[in-house]
């Protein structure tokens, strides 16, 4: 009988035991599971957070190089204005030559000069064409400090062109001052050959008497 009540005691015990092991472990999993999701979230903000950081990166990598864009715009406006000037007064050179052609000055030198400025206001409008397809390159593939010097190098370089072709119409019209001019040459007026006169032949009327 004794035996019989130790064995139900360790029965009982037994299964108290293992239910509490149950509890515990039923008690533990829902804490794993809600850290689990936790940690998830929390994850998943940080890669919110991040993207959002990168995405405003861009709009405002984006927002500079407009930024530097427009900046060139408004550069190439400056030259464009400046060319279109030099080539309206090479214009107007060319016609006063023409005029003072007409009057009879010689004024070769002065079309030659003419000719070397107009070339050099070609260069100026070449490099300014060119630099457009320059100018992007350098924005899209620098940082914007480097993209920055890289626009001021390419207007200085256009800068320069303009300054040469400048000067050489400043030195044509210098030329074209009065005085300075000397009077076309002419082939000298050649004289008409006198003819001569014919000796009349005396006739017997004419000869005196005897």
């Amino acid at each position: 009988m004794k035996k019989y009540v130790a064995g139900f005691v360790l029965s009982a015990i037994a299964l108290s035991g293992s239910g509490v092991w149950a509890n515990e472990e039923s008690t533990t999993s829902p804490a794993a599971s809600i850290r689990a999701e936790v940690k998830a979230k929390v994850e998943a903000k940080k890669e919110e957070v991040k993207a959002k950081r990168e995405e405003k990166k861009e709009d405002r990598q984006e927002r500079q190089k407009e930024r530097l864009q427009n900046f060139w715009n408004k550069m190439k406006h400056r030259l464009e204005v400046l060319i279109r000037n030099q080539n309206r007064l090479a214009d107007r050179i060319d016609a006063k030559l023409k005029r003072l052609n007409e009057q009879g000055r010689d004024v070769t030198a002065q079309q030659a000069k003419l000719t070397e400025a107009r070339a050099a206001i070609k260069a100026a409008q070449d490099a300014l064409t060119a630099a457009d397809a320059k100018v992007t390159d350098a924005i899209k593939d620098n940082e914007l400090k480097v993209a920055l010097k890289k626009i001021k190098e390419i207007n200085k370089g256009i800068l320069e062109k303009i300054k040469t072709a400048h000067k050489a119409l400043a030195n044509v019209m210098s030329s074209t001052k009065p005085g300075k001019l000397p009077k076309a040459s002419s082939s000298p007026a050649v004289s008409p050959t006198p003819t001569a006169t014919p000796t009349p032949t005396p006739t017997r009327r004419n000869l005196p008497s005897q």
